[in-house]
């Protein structure tokens, strides 16, 4: 039964990880998540139910597009399957909690952030904010009041500490 469970899990975060590259691709750009549907970057043409099969497509088509045969970047393979596996690290070391929720959450904002980091070297504020207010959320919901201001203490202490260290590399740098 275990066994199932993670297999269910790893297909949860390869579809999430699909959807991911989506993000990491068209939100550097300012483009529509919804649309257009699916395409080739190279040639644009919609991709079909099967060309979108996380890991397999890629996989079955040899990492190439099926209509202009041109390469397509590993980088989508590995966010699917990098995902998977955190979903899956994330439900071995929490179970079905709040703290793997809180898990793939984070998660999923950091391989948002390296796939369009990869790309385009710019991380979208959208995705760290709607992240950071759903763990807010969540570790609300899950531990009261007190855990939630304990988080805003220790975020603010961390905040004061790195713009401290940026202020000074500034001054030394002359930036």
């Amino acid at each position: 039964m275990q066994i199932f469970i993670y297999f269910i899990i790893f297909v949860f975060g390869i579809v999430f990880g699909s959807f991911y590259n989506v993000l990491g691709y068209r939100l550097p750009k300012k483009e529509s998540i919804v649309f257009p549907s699916s395409h080739c970057p190279s040639c644009n043409h919609k991709l079909k139910f099967l060309d979108l099969i996380p890991i397999l497509s890629y996989v079955i088509l040899k990492g190439r597009c099926r209509y202009c045969k041109k390469k397509i970047s590993i980088i989508y393979p590995l966010i699917e399957l990098i995902t998977g596996l955190l979903f899956i690290l994330s439900y071995r070391l929490y179970g079905l909690s709040f703290q793997f929720f809180i898990s793939i959450i984070f998660s999923s904002v950091a391989v948002i952030t390296i796939a369009s980091d990869i790309r385009y070297m710019v991380i979208n504020d959208e995705v760290l904010i709607v992240g950071g207010v759903l763990i807010l959320i969540l570790i609300f919901a899950s531990g009261g009041v007190n855990a939630f201001l304990e988080v805003i203490k220790n975020a603010l202490i961390s905040f004061i500490m790195i713009f401290i260290i940026k202020l000074s590399a500034d001054y030394l740098f002359k930036k």
